[in-house]
């Protein structure tokens, strides 16, 4: 946790920092990838989950700069009160190893 904490200061986040040791977040909002964001209502309705920006084109190629930023894009929507406009993006990364899916 004291490491999650470090990066959330560093990074300036100013949302809770959450750790999911057993996946179960993870499972329930359907992420597979790590990373893979997801934003939720206050009562749980999975409004987005997907990438955070595009950087990685894909596993190993990576772009100078984002040139989108999904996460951003719909956090800002929700915001606004406005609909998301992708709702759900394709994260590049690492498959996430739960109990169900280690091989």
């Amino acid at each position: 946790m004291e490491s999650a904490q470090r990066h959330a200061k560093e990074y300036k986040y100013i949302c809770p920092t959450v750790l999911d040791p057993e996946m179960s977040l993870a499972r329930w909002v359907g992420a597979t990838i790590r990373p893979e964001a997801a934003v939720l209502t206050p009562k749980g309705q999975l409004l987005y989950r997907g990438r955070i920006n595009d950087l990685y084109a894909e596993v190993g190629k990576k772009r100078p700069r984002p040139t989108t930023h999904d996460l951003k894009d719909a956090i800002q929507a929700v915001i606004e009160g406005k609909e998301i406009r992708v709702p759900r993006t394709r994260a590049v990364g690492c498959d996430i190893q739960t109990p169900e899916n280690k091989p």
